[in-house]
């Protein structure tokens, strides 16, 4: 009797088995996470880390190739291993996850414009890929911000756009992300440095006067997490200009126009992102966030006007009000 209870029970077992070892390895997701827990080809070893950290270690190029090519494996990037010699790697280790533990935060820059960030968790003697944020420009540094608000280290991704070559053109911006639950959340958002040098006759096709122009805009950032977040910035935008047949020697330009403006920003948990001011349903239609004046832009050093305000709601989504009609409902009391 005890038999032909136990046999059925079996057989059931090896159904439920069968279920869902089949499920599991057509998953593709699965299957990807059993890999970076289970080869060695997915794992970055602690100690190829600190031999790498350590400039001075000998077979430091090695131990570079191997950590860069673990997380190429780890990315799904195998078409990159052809250039592995010409992509930058830089490595951090710092707490930007809600644990003890420092992870291991990775950044190739792939090339002149693509970068990727990777973030490792720490296991035994080795690292586990975590989690990526992809599509980034080029990384010149990463940052971390401690502070006792959130909790966990923000990350500040410094990039630039480098377009001096042929194109006249140069951008750095700051990104500041969170890692959170199993994602990277964008908080915001500034440039910190721009310039572009153009011929008036490009915008202007009827201007015949060989005028050149020099365009620069500089923000500075400080960054108040004493009671509340509050990120203050002092922008100058200056207008340079030049005449000559070819591109004159920045030297020779005299300053034709100049801006200067402070923005605060405060934090808002409800809607996750710094934000300028703010106004209710009760004022408006729904509840929205001010996340950007237009009217002060760099683009009107190129005689752009754009008078809106750029909004955000509390879904994430953003769009644009007429500045004349909505800016005198946003309020910034922090």
């Amino acid at each position: 009797m005890r038999r032909k209870i136990l046999y059925p029970l079996f057989f059931l077992s090896l159904l439920i088995l069968y279920f869902f070892t089949f499920n599991f390895f057509n998953s593709s997701e699965a299957i990807s996470t059993f890999k970076q827990y289970s080869s060695p080809n997915y794992k970055i070893s602690k100690s190829d880390v600190t031999s790498y950290l350590n400039s001075n270690s000998e077979n430091h190029e090695d131990f570079e190739y191997n950590i860069k090519k673990t997380i190429l494996n780890n990315l799904g990037y195998e078409k990159w291993e052809e250039y592995i010699d010409y992509i930058e790697l830089k490595l951090y280790r710092e707490n930007v996850v809600h644990n003890n533990t420092p992870q291991l935060v990775a950044v190739l820059n792939l090339s002149k414009d693509l970068a990727t960030v990777v973030i490792y968790e720490e296991a035994n003697k080795e690292y586990i890929y975590k989690s990526k944020l992809e599509n980034l420009s080029k990384i010149k540094e990463i940052k971390f911000l401690e502070n006792d608000i959130f909790q966990q280290d923000l990350m500040l991704i410094h990039q630039e756009i480098d377009e001096y070559f042929g194109a006249f053109f140069y951008k750095e911006l700051l990104d500041i992300y969170i890692y959170n639950n199993k994602s990277f959340v964008n908080l915001w958002e500034q440039t910190t440095f721009f310039e572009e040098s153009y011929k008036e006759s490009w915008i202007n096709p009827t201007d015949n006067s060989d005028k050149w122009n020099r365009v620069i805009e500089k923000t500075e950032i400080q960054f108040d997490f004493t009671d509340l977040a509050k990120i203050n910035t002092y922008t100058e935008q200056l207008k340079y200009s030049a005449f000559s047949n070819l591109q004159p020697d920045k030297n020779t330009y005299t300053l034709e126009d100049k801006y200067t403006f402070s923005q605060s920003y405060y934090w808002s948990s409800e809607y996750n992102s710094f934000i300028l001011g703010e106004v209710s349903k009760e004022t408006f239609l729904t509840d929205v966030a001010l996340i950007k004046d237009m009217d002060t832009s760099v683009e009107r050093l190129f005689g752009i006007n754009n008078k809106n305000l750029k909004v955000l709601s509390k879904n994430g989504e953003v769009s644009f009000l007429n500045k004349n009609k909505f800016s005198g409902l946003f309020q910034n009391d922090k």
